[in-house]
C-alpha cells in the first residue's frame, strides 16, 4: 500500500524552521519539489489543541466567499463532522463553489452521505474519491463473477467461451469516459454481470458479498454484452430480491466459504501488500481456465489501496488549514462520551496566504482531476454500486435482536426481499443522522468548552512556507502526459512523485555538513507515524554509521505511540515499511 500525503514544511528541517540561514532544505531543493514556493504569509497558526483546530476550520468554513477546496483520508458524519458537513452546504447555498476529495478505500460505506451533501449543495458542491479501481482490476471483477473458474467449476457449466472472452474485452476497447475513449488509461466505469457486485463487497469490506458474487456467477449473453456495459441498468429492487434467495443458498455452499474466508483474509492482510495477498489465490481460482493474471493485473491488485492521507482546507485561495488531523471526532474533540474510540494528539497548521493562494489552488486543481485516481461520485456508482451492501446494512441492523446466527441469516435475506431502500431513502437517513449530530455538537458539546483556546503558537513574523506533497503522478510532466506511478525506486522518489521523501533523503546529508561543535543543528521529524520505508531507514542510519559526520547533529521525533494511534501496529509496519 503506498501512502499518499503531504506536509508543510517551514523551509529547513532546524526548530521554528523559518530563516532564510536555516540548512537543509534548499531553496533550490524547494523550487524543485514543492508545489508551492514559496507562501507568503501575514500570519499563521499552529494548534496543537483538537477543539481549536475544528473551530478554526469552522469559521473559515463560515466566511468562504468564493471557494473551499477540501482533502482528507477520513470524512465521517459524526457529531463534529456533521457541523462542518451543515456548515459546508450553507457555504454552497450561498454559492460558495466546494470541492472535496475523500480516500475511495477509506470512505466508501459513506457514499450515501457524499451525495446526500451533493444534492444539498444544489450544484455548488462536489465530491471525488481518490484510489479508483485500474481497468484491469475491473476487468478482472467481470471475469471472476462468470462462474468458470476452478473454484466455481461446475456451477455454470457451458458458459466460458471464447466468443464470450472476445466480447467482453471489446466491451473495454470501447468504452469511452468523458466522450474520450477509456483504451489505454487503465481506467473503466463498467458493470459487467456481477463486477459492481463484486467490487462493491470489496471497498465495503465485506466478504460475504465478494463471495456471493463469484457464486451466483452470471450467464452473460455476448448479444447483450454492450447493454450491460453501458449506462443502462436492471430494476434494482427486483434484483435485491433475487439477491436476497441467493444470499441464504449461496451462504452454505462450500465454494462460497473458501472465497469468503480468502476475501476475510485479503482484508485483515491488505496492508502487508504483494508478500502476504491471500486475494491473489482467489483471483486465481475465480478466473476462467486459461486465463492468467498479468505482470500489469497483478501491479494494480498490489497497488489496490493506495490512498491519499492528505489533510487540507483552503477558503478563497487566501486561507489554508494544513495538518494531521482528519473529520472525525477522534481528532476535533477532548475525551467525552461521544467520541467512541481513542482521542488523537494532533497538530494543525493554519495560515492567512498573501502569495501563492493560486498555485495552492492549482495543485489541488491538479490532483482533482487525476482521472487515474479519482473518480466522481456517479462514476463511482457506476463501476461499485452500493445498494446491495447497504441494504444488506439495513436488513442486518432490522434482524440482530435475533440470538441464533441461522435465525439471523434468514431474517437478512427475508429484510432483504421485502424492503428495498432507494438511495432517496437512504439520502433522507443520513440527512436526519447529520442534522441530529450537528444539533448535538452546536447545542450540547460546543457550548461546554472553555472560554479560552487550548495551547498552540503563531508563526514567526515574515515565516515563509512551503507545500510539498506526495502524488501519484510526476508533477514535472505536462498535466496531457500524466501517469499514474506505482510505488517509489530508491533513487528515483522524486521522478515517481515522492517529494517529501525525496527532500527529506537530499536535506539530512546537508544538516550534518553544517553543524560544528559550536554550531550544533536539529533534524525535527514530526509526524503521526513513524515507521520508515527501507530508503528512509538507510537514510537515518547514515547519520550514526559514519557515513557522515553528524556528531553535533541532535534528532528529535515526534510521535504517537502505538496506543494512541487509528492503525493497528500491523498495519502501521505494513503500510510504512514495505512502500516507501
Amino acid at each position: 500500500m503506498k501512502t499518499l500525503w503531504f506536509v508543510l514544511l517551514l523551509a529547513a528541517l532546524t526548530p521554528a524552521c523559518v530563516s532564510p540561514r536555516a540548512v537543509g532544505l534548499t531553496t533550490e531543493a524547494l523550487t524543485r519539489n514543492a508545489s508551492v514556493w514559496p507562501l507568503e504569509i501575514a500570519e499563521g497558526r499552529v494548534y496543537t489543541d483538537n477543539d481549536a483546530a475544528f473551530l478554526s476550520k469552522l469559521r473559515m468554513v463560515e466566511g468562504a466567499r468564493k471557494s473551499i477546496d477540501l482533502s482528507y483520508y477520513i470524512f465521517v458524519d459524526d457529531h463534529s463532522s456533521s457541523a462542518l458537513i451543515k456548515a459546508l452546504v450553507d457555504a454552497a447555498g450561498r454559492g460558495v463553489k466546494v470541492r472535496l476529495i475523500v480516500d475511495y478505500p477509506t470512505n466508501y460505506k459513506h457514499l450515501d452521505l457524499y451525495s446526500l451533501m451533493e444534492k444539498e449543495g444544489k450544484g455548488n458542491l462536489q465530491v471525488r474519491m481518490y484510489g479508483r479501481p485500474t481497468a484491469n482490476i475491473v476487468k478482472d471483477a467481470v471475469f471472476m463473477t462468470m462462474g468458470c473458474g476452478k473454484e466455481m467449476a461446475g456451477t455454470r457449466a457451458g458458459q466460458c467461451s471464447a466468443d464470450k472472452f472476445a466480447a467482453i474485452d471489446k466491451v473495454f476497447a470501447d468504452e469511452t469516459i468523458g466522450g474520450v475513449s477509456a483504451a489505454g488509461r487503465n481506467i473503466s466505469n463498467l458493470n459487467v454481470g456481477n463486477s459492481g457486485l463484486f467490487l462493491s463487497g470489496i471497498y465495503a469490506k465485506r466478504a460475504d458479498v465478494v463471495a456471493l458474487a463469484a457464486q451466483q456467477g452470471q450467464g452473460v449473453d455476448v448479444q447483450q454484452l454492450r447493454a450491460q456495459g453501458s449506462s443502462a441498468s436492471p430494476n434494482e429492487k427486483e434484483r435485491l430480491k433475487s439477491l436476497g434467495k441467493d444470499y441464504w443458498r449461496a451462504k452454505t455452499g462450500a465454494p462460497f466459504q473458501r472465497v469468503e474466508a480468502n476475501a476475510e483474509l485479503f482484508f485483515a492482510f491488505a496492508a502487508y501488500g504483494q508478500q502476504l495477498n491471500p486475494l491473489k489465490d482467489t483471483v486465481t481460482s475465480l478466473l476462467p481456465v486459461g486465463r492468467t493474471i498479468s505482470d500489469t493485473e497483478t501491479r494494480d491488485w498490489d497497488h489496490f489501496t493506495d490512498y491519499t492521507h492528505h489533510k487540507l482546507l483552503l477558503v478563497d485561495g487566501t486561507a489554508v488549514q494544513l495538518g494531521g488531523r482528519n473529520v472525525e471526532n477522534s481528532y476535533h474533540m477532548h475525551p467525552n462520551p461521544l467520541v467512541s474510540k481513542y482521542v488523537f494528539m494532533d497538530t494543525d497548521l493554519y495560515a492567512k496566504l498573501t502569495q501563492g493562494g493560486e498555485a495552492l489552488t492549482q495543485a489541488f486543481e491538479s490532483l482533482w482531476s487525476f482521472a487515474p485516481m479519482v473518480a466522481s461520485l456517479a462514476e463511482v456508482r457506476q463501476h461499485a454500486p452500493n445498494d446491495v451492501v447497504v441494504n444488506i446494512k439495513y436488513a442486518e441492523t432490522r434482524c440482530e435482536t435475533r440470538k441464533e446466527k441461522r435465525q439471523r441469516e434468514e431474517c437478512v435475506a427475508k429484510e432483504m426481499q421485502t424492503n428495498f431502500h432507494d438511495l432517496g431513502t437512504r439520502m433522507a437517513d443520513a440527512k436526519r443522522t447529520v442534522d441530529e449530530n450537528a444539533r448535538v455538537y452546536l447545542t450540547k458539546y460546543l457550548p461546554a468548552l472553555p472560554p479560552q483556546p487550548g495551547p498552540g503558537f503563531a508563526l514567526d513574523k515574515g515565516s515563509t512556507l512551503a507545500y510539498l506533497e506526495n502524488l501519484p503522478f510526476n508533477k514535472q510532466l505536462p498535466a496531457e502526459r500524466r501517469q499514474r506511478t506505482y510505488g517509489a525506486l530508491a533513487g528515483e522518489e522524486a521522478e515517481d512523485g515522492k517529494y517529501i521523501h525525496d527532500s527529506w533523503l537530499k536535506a539530512i546529508p546537508g544538516v550534518c555538513a553544517a553543524a560544528a561543535p559550536g554550531n550544533p543543528k536539529r533534524i525535527v521529524l514530526h509526524n503521526a507515524y513513524f515507521l520508515l520505508p527501507a530508503n528512509l531507514t538507510y537514510a537515518m542510519s547514515q547519520l550514526v554509521d559514519g557515513t557522515y559526520d553528524c556528531s553535533n547533529v541532535t534528532v528529535t521525533v515526534l510521535t504517537n505511540s502505538f496506543g494512541t494511534t487509528d492503525l493497528n501496529v500491523v498495519n502501521i509496519v505494513a503500510r510504512h515499511a514495505l512502500k516507501a
